[in-house]
């Protein structure tokens, strides 16, 4: 029995199609994104840094607001 060549290749070329396709909605944008995230994993992990550095920030923020000067 022989097994179909394209079906290895198959989540390969589905996810180059959608991507293509985020290409083509970008190039129609007015103001597009500086930034593209694909795929859900990309997303999550960005999402994960994004509070980490908010967390972080918060715990240096009196150090921050140590340095400021008053108009």
């Amino acid at each position: 029995m022989k097994r179909k060549a394209t079906s290895s290749r198959e989540p390969i070329a589905r996810c180059f199609f959608l991507f293509i396709g985020n290409i083509t909605q970008l190039t129609d944008m007015e103001k597009p994104p500086l930034r593209l995230l694909n795929r859900q994993r990309c997303c999550d992990y960005a999402k994960a840094a994004q509070e980490a550095r908010a967390e972080s920030d918060g715990e240096w923020r009196h150090l921050s607001e140590s340095v400021s000067f008053t108009s």
